[in-house]
């Protein structure tokens, strides 16, 4: 592992996103890369709806079901990395040398970093789409981060991303410069993630389906 995480490539040839993350967590530098010293996710239960997860070596071994958001890397000179994920199973355990972690979901792992600009973009409207649904969440018997850690990582991708396009598509017809066209290319690229032909599957639950 040459940075101290390692992104798994996607099994659709031009599709973005991965889907597994490893990240080893050090207990002091190593100087031969960055070195993950600690490690936030959104973890979550059905239960307990979403919190934040903090890992340093040593880690308690564990199973955690991992919620919406993004993950953040950082060393021991406080530099950050940051990913982006729908969701999934975060398995950790100790090591001899370090603490190993493997984060595994069916939707796509976006990473942040300085060169991946179209990820940033489109994770961004992501967000954009969460806030609006917060904020107009208005049922009292059920927390909205309960929900969201009810909602299965690939459904809630694909929910998501047909959002953004349809909200894409809505814009006009002489308004489409070449960063809307550029944009387009990125959502379809996503969604080679699963499925190779770049179409989201017809049918699937909407974003108003979900957050009932």
């Amino acid at each position: 592992m040459e940075l101290g995480y390692s992104l798994y490539p996607p099994a659709n040839s031009g599709a973005l996103g991965h889907p597994k993350l490893d990240v080893n967590l050090y207990p002091t530098p190593t100087g031969k890369h960055f070195d993950p010293h600690e490690m936030t996710l959104p973890a979550c239960n059905p239960d307990q709806g979403a919190y934040h997860l903090t890992l340093f070596h040593p880690v308690e071994p564990g199973e955690y079901q991992i919620c919406i958001g993004r993950i953040i890397l950082e060393d021991f000179s406080h530099t950050k990395v940051e990913f982006f994920s729908f969701g999934g199973h975060l398995r950790v355990e100790n090591r001899a040398e370090d603490s190993y972690s493997q984060l595994i979901s069916p939707a796509p792992i976006f990473d942040l970093g300085r060169f991946s600009v179209d990820e940033m973009v489109l994770v961004s409207e992501y967000e954009s789409q969460l806030a609006l649904l917060k904020a107009s969440w208005r049922r009292e018997d059920l927390d909205f981060e309960q929900r969201l850690a009810e909602i299965d990582p690939l459904a809630l991708f694909i929910a998501l991303t047909a959002a953004v396009e349809n909200r894409l598509h809505m814009l006009p017809i002489n308004s489409r410069n070449d960063k809307y066209w550029e944009f387009q290319h990125t959502i379809h690229a996503a969604i080679r993630f699963i499925n190779p032909d770049g179409v989201l599957p017809a049918g699937s639950p909407t974003i108003q389906d979900l957050f009932r």
